[in-house]
């Protein structure tokens, strides 16, 4: 995160970055990336994410609330002054 935000910053590119969750390291350090500079959007890729968890997904999606769940307080507490 910090090379790409440097990359722009380098070439004066002043772009919002959106950060995709898709991946169990992505889950695990997703707190960390969101609170890096320049990050202004997140998402959580469910599909990617079950794969990487080398699992299926099902018809009711219940496999990956938890962490849709952990993606938006991840987020919010990047807004909530923590």
């Amino acid at each position: 995160m910090r090379a790409v935000y440097a990359q722009l910053a380098r070439h004066r590119l002043a772009m919002p970055l959106s950060i995709g969750l898709e991946t169990v390291a992505g889950m695990m350090y997703g707190r960390e990336i969101l609170w890096s500079e320049g990050v202004d959007a997140a998402y959580f890729g469910a599909d990617d994410y079950v794969i990487d968890l080398r699992g299926i997904r099902t018809e009711h999606r219940t496999e990956v609330p938890c962490s849709r769940s952990f993606v938006a307080m991840a987020a919010w507490s990047t807004t909530s002054g923590w």
